[in-house]
């Protein structure tokens, strides 16, 4: 499945879930940025450990919560 694909799938589900358009905004965002950071693989390929370690990454990076 192409990135662009399982972008409109999860704001799709978001909707679903009734999220507000400013908390849809920032999933896909983060979701594009998590798609650019690997940029190197399929979407199928971004394991678990995958947005673990980009989450840790950005933690340390940016001294922030992944919350």
């Amino acid at each position: 499945m192409h990135f662009s694909n399982l972008i409109v799938d999860l704001v799709k589900q978001l909707k679903i879930e009734n999220k507000s358009q400013k908390t849809i905004k920032l999933y896909k965002n983060n979701l594009i940025r998590l798609f650019v950071y690997y940029h190197y693989k399929y979407a199928k390929e971004i394991t678990v450990d995958d947005v673990r370690d980009y989450i840790l990454e950005l933690k340390e990076k940016y001294n922030r919560s992944a919350s």
